[in-house]
């Protein structure tokens, strides 16, 4: 049995690793213990990485048995029930992806919407704009904390943020007087726009904020982050 190399861990203590661990006396093991509140997230982890290994070694035939099966079993636990409504369907598209009136489908952003994804500015990347300009068309609310405003890149959002606005999705948009970057006709056509609520720190002694993030918020629960 491999000897565990030395160094930090976040791994919760299991059969194969009580083994490693007892077969190197010599290593001195440092544990910890779970709280109630970090303790359901470090499990589901534990059991999320076990689920992917096994789907990815069993026939693809087995693999809705099997999580229908596990499914069952934790229903049979008190107060847990309701989650025999949770078995999953045999289809051959089952993944949901819209929810909408039919008429045309929604825009949809190349990044997922349920898992991390990383964009590095390459050339197989989307380009931000786009991503952000796909989220803006089906979001319930936006929020953008952003250290200034250029016209140049608000530019490139405003049709998006029109059909905001058409759709009455309230936009909060925070920024910064920093080094007075910003264009004032880019902030003034901001705060011109009936869904808009901006804020500007004035602060630019105590205030060196040159952060970037946007929040996409739905309904659906699908809500997104850059």
């Amino acid at each position: 049995m491999d000897r565990l190399p030395e160094g930090l861990y976040e791994r919760l203590l299991d059969e194969e690793l009580k083994t490693q661990l007892d077969a190197y006396p010599e290593l001195k093991p440092v544990l910890r213990s779970l709280d109630d509140e970090t303790a359901p997230h470090a499990y589901a982890q534990f059991v999320s990485q076990l689920l992917n290994q096994a789907l990815r070694i069993v026939d693809s035939s087995e693999r809705l048995p099997l999580l229908n099966r596990i499914i069952e079993l934790v229903s049979t636990t008190d107060g847990l029930g309701y989650l025999t409504r949770k078995r999953l369907l045999s289809t051959d598209k089952p993944m949901l992806t819209e929810v909408g009136s039919g008429k045309a489908p929604l825009p949809r952003p190349h990044t997922p919407l349920a898992t991390s994804a990383l964009l590095t500015g390459m050339g197989h990347d989307p380009p931000l704009e786009h991503e952000l300009r796909a989220e803006m068309a089906t979001a319930d609310g936006v929020d953008i904390l952003v250290s200034f405003i250029k016209w140049s890149g608000l530019r490139l959002l405003m049709p998006a943020l029109e059909r905001l606005a058409e759709r009455g999705v309230p936009v909060r948009l925070i920024s910064t007087s920093y080094m007075g970057a910003s264009d004032p006709t880019a902030l003034e056509w901001l705060t011109q726009q009936p869904n808009v609520t901006v804020r500007v720190s004035y602060d630019t002694g105590g205030t060196r904020l040159h952060a970037k993030a946007y929040h996409f918020r739905r309904k659906s629960g699908y809500s997104t982050g850059y």
